[in-house]
């Protein structure tokens, strides 16, 4: 048997239902707030992740060109790089065999004259720079055996002599015309390069 309440007195029933204000979607402010908290959380965090990247590009990558003086030469810590002649050849012979340049590109002989008192330093890369901006490698998809052509040009004191020209092969595409001629080693010249105009 259900007791019944006193007069004046409402029955229990049902719980009173929530409030429905926790129900409401959040503020567009609010969410606004919350990218831009997220963006500002993933910007500090990838800059520190990144920061052994961004200082080991500013010292080990060459972004600091060493121009030539007046007698023409760029030198930098004992070593001293002065163009003698960039020209485009005509035919390439790799021990004594013919070598077809690939259609749509020219071949360049760099010849560099070096001198050095630097012994920690030992060969450097050879890169030509087109009016563009581009960069060439010498000694990129060239052939070896060719006489009188090297790689690398070295840079340091050796116990031979330097020779008195080092001559490097660079592959450009046709349209291409060298600007500059770029010597650099990542390891030890870095962030330094020597940037010599072609011409001049």
């Amino acid at each position: 048997m259900i007791p019944t309440p006193p007069p004046g007195q409402v029955p229990p029933s049902t719980p009173a239902p929530w409030p429905q204000d926790h129900l409401r979607p959040p503020s567009t402010r609010f969410l606004v707030l919350l990218g831009v908290l997220a963006i500002v959380v993933a910007v500090a965090l990838g800059w520190r992740v990144t920061q052994q990247g961004r200082t080991g590009w500013w010292t080990l990558e060459s972004h600091l060109a060493v121009s030539p003086g007046p007698d023409g030469r760029a030198s930098r810590d004992g070593v001293s790089v002065g163009p003698v002649e960039v020209e485009q050849m005509d035919a390439v012979t790799t021990w004594s065999e013919p070598w077809d340049v690939p259609d749509g590109y020219t071949v360049w002989r760099v010849g560099l004259a070096v001198t050095s008192t630097n012994s920690d330093l030992g060969t450097c890369d050879v890169v030509v720079q087109d009016e563009a901006g581009r960069l060439y490698t010498a000694g990129r998809f060239v052939p070896y055996g060719v006489e009188g052509i090297e790689t690398f040009v070295q840079c340091g004191v050796s116990e031979e002599p330097l020779p008195e020209v080092q001559n490097a092969l660079v592959l450009m595409p046709a349209d291409a015309e060298p600007r500059y001629v770029r010597v650099e080693s990542s390891w030890s010249l870095s962030p330094y390069y020597f940037r010599l105009p072609v011409g001049t």
